[in-house]
């Protein structure tokens, strides 16, 4: 879309005191697809945008620690995003040295993967000052650097590209060179920023969800298996849509994929609702809708497997698959992970895989059906005692008697819930097997549940606003302990929860809770730290001591 200088408006004379505070807006500007980078002369040096999606801490040894970021990088307001990944070699000397301790010990092999890692505004700074000052840039770049000294001047050790990300990308857009859906130019389009590698993008008059391709493998293959299963299955009683894809050019021009869309559930994440009710006990979820989600789940997870396609997540603590239309249907949504699924709670690994999944330190578990099915049975019964399904783990133990509650990794049997239709109860045995093969497939649990009243048609509810997107689908801090929402102060551990351990002040102050290592340090974050930069340039982190409530307080800066 573009303007004729002859068709904008001009104004002239000094602005009145009332423009101040009403500045002059027409249709064009209310637009929400409006972009004043399109339609406006910069003179200056145009604002580049740098969001770190992912971070590794690839080595920790006693001379030298090792981060390696993950980015999008906009150099221009109108241009194209770019994948960037920089690896920066930290030394002793460097006042960012304690940025990532994380544990006391000093092992030379630790390996921290960490999607909420905010890093520091000074070096923040840095990276965004030494990508403004290089000229094109390539896609899929990568740079080497050192923060090495008291100066902590960031300095170039070589660069180069990432040629197999490039020819990943272009094997998946081949592949998807038939597919029948939308296809969007991703330049075309005015796009914010969500969370890591989420964006919501506005097209077509509504805003949708998207999943862009970093430049992780293991990144771009989970949203690859995500296409592949919306591809499949999109549109099935019980599974959402996809909405289209995204090219960085045209095909016929070389165009490679750049993100899938979905669109956004318009009431969010049901286990964002779960959490909200959990937090207020006034505010139940009564059974009715509770045993309609468990049978629209139930639905979605039969869709899925009877086309050949697994979920892998049902269970995913940071990002849940499963989400609630415009009617309150519960549906599943994104997030599939075709090849492996997670999980370090003890009560969602299913117990052919339990005893190597802990003896080998977490290890991916397989995704098939019948691991689903294991993970289903979770998710039945937790929706049904009215406890969000990623905070299982605390009631349940509190409810068997067990004395390990923040530190209990037993699998404990999931108890008979008295209240609760029998066919539901019924259901959540049938999934929770010891042998995978007497476990009932989703078709066959369909069958225990009674007739839906009402056909399950998804309403399509666009949203149309920014802040409507970001209320629903923004980041969200949950206390893992109590169930507690606050976009406040809070407690964070990078290792338990893959990365996304978080605490309340209340239960980590006043009740001694601690994340499942009593030697992780946790990290205290505040409000108005953003993913371009931490705000804050010093923190404390806590290790749980022996005795109950006892803390080993660790005071790290990063400013001098």
């Amino acid at each position: 879309m573009s303007i004729p200088p002859s068709a904008m408006l001009q104004r002239s004379g000094s602005p009145s005191d009332d423009d101040h505070h009403h500045p002059p807006q027409g249709l064009l500007e209310s637009l929400p697809s409006f972009r004043p980078a399109e339609y406006t002369v910069v003179t200056g040096t145009p604002s580049l945008v740098l969001y770190c999606t992912s971070q590794m801490e690839s080595l920790s040894a006693a001379a030298a620690r090792v981060l390696v970021c993950h980015l999008f990088h906009r150099p221009a307001p109108s241009g194209w995003w770019l994948r960037l990944t920089t690896r920066i070699t930290f030394g002793p000397q460097s006042k960012f040295w304690d940025f990532l301790y994380a544990s006391s010990s000093s092992s030379s092999t630790t390996i921290l993967w960490n999607q909420t890692l905010k890093i520091p505004a000074s070096l923040h700074g840095q990276l965004r000052s030494f990508f403004a000052a290089r000229r094109r840039l390539q896609q899929d770049s990568w740079f080497d650097m050192a923060l090495i000294g008291p100066s902590d001047e960031l300095s170039l050790l070589s660069h180069g590209r990432m040629s197999q990300v490039e020819l990943r990308l272009r094997q998946a857009t081949e592949e998807i060179r038939h597919f029948d859906c939308p296809r969007y130019i991703e330049h075309h389009h005015n796009r914010q920023h969500l969370d890591a590698v989420f964006f919501m993008v506005y097209i077509n008059g509504r805003w949708l969800y998207e999943f862009k391709l970093g430049t992780r493998l293991a990144q771009i293959e989970a949203v690859l298996e995500s296409l592949d299963v919306l591809r499949r299955c999109g549109g099935l009683p019980g599974v959402g849509a996809l909405a289209g894809i995204v090219l960085d050019r045209p095909l016929p021009d070389g165009g490679l994929l750049t993100s899938i869309l979905v669109e956004f559930p318009a009431k969010g994440r049901l286990v964002n609702t779960l959490r909200h009710a959990g937090a207020n006990s006034n505010q139940l979820i009564g059974w009715e809708r509770r045993l309609k989600w468990c049978r629209q789940i139930v639905q979605g997870v039969s869709s899925i497997h009877g086309r050949g396609c697994v979920i892998g997540s049902l269970t995913e603590a940071v990002r849940s698959p499963i989400g609630l239309d415009g009617d309150d249907n519960a549906f599943l949504w994104s997030e599939f992970r075709r090849s492996s699924c997670t999980s370090d709670r003890a009560h969602a690994i299913p117990p052919e895989y339990h005893r190597s999944h802990l003896t080998n330190g977490q290890q991916p578990i397989p995704a098939l059906p019948t691991t689903d099915l294991y993970q289903l049975g979770w998710l039945l019964w937790s929706i049904a005692a009215n406890i969000p399904f990623t905070l299982c783990t605390l009631p349940l133990c509190r409810m068997v008697g067990c004395n390990k509650v923040n530190s209990c990794k037993e699998p404990h049997a999931l108890p008979f819930l008295e209240h609760a239709p029998q066919y539901l109860n019924d259901a959540i045995s049938a999934c929770r097997s010891e042998d995978p093969s007497d476990r009932k497939t989703a078709h066959e649990l369909l069958w225990m549940f009674p007739p839906a009243t009402t056909s399950l048609t998804l309403k399509k509810s666009h949203f149309t606003r920014p802040e409507e997107c970001r209320n629903a689908h923004g980041s969200r801090i949950c206390c893992d302990a109590c169930g507690a929402e606050t976009n406040e102060r809070h407690f964070c551990c990078w290792i338990c929860n893959g990365g996304d351990f978080q605490l309340c002040p209340d239960c980590f102050f006043s009740r001694g809770v601690h994340c499942f290592g009593q030697d992780h340090y946790m990290r205290d974050w505040h409000a108005g730290e953003e993913a371009n930069g931490s705000s804050e340039d010093s923190f404390w982190s806590s290790r749980a001591k022996d005795g109950y409530g006892e803390r080993s307080v660790r005071t790290i800066r990063l400013s001098s």
